[in-house]
């Protein structure tokens, strides 16, 4: 987990994992499709129903459950995601730290 701006953090699904968030100090984004969107949602098959109210984005008490994969390119990540996720961002950081996550972590980000 990393801290990039003051009160946002950027980590892997192993760094929810192994930290305890309290959500009355954290708010938790999580920016992958496996395991949590599936879980929040409690679909088996490949997908969310498309016609499910929480298909792109679910909200949950001090979370914000994305239905985001890597996609091979930018235009295949619907723009509701990129925009709910910035203004929660926006919205959470005045009061609380962020964290949000994927599942792994793949860009090294040098911010000394």
């Amino acid at each position: 987990m990393k801290e990039i701006y003051p009160n946002l953090f950027i980590g892997s699904e192993k760094d929810f994992n192994s930290f305890s968030f309290d959500t009355n100090e954290w708010y938790i984004i999580h920016a992958c499709k496996e395991p949590f969107h599936r879980k929040a949602l409690s679909y088996t098959g490949r997908a969310a129903p498309k016609d499910h109210p929480a298909y792109l984005i679910a909200e949950r008490d001090g979370r914000l459950i994305l239905n985001f994969v890597d996609a091979p390119d930018p235009l295949y990540i619907p723009k509701q995601i990129i925009d709910k996720a910035l203004d929660t961002i926006n919205d959470k950081i005045i009061n609380k730290k962020v964290f949000v996550h994927c599942n792994v972590i793949r860009v090294c980000l040098d911010l000394q």
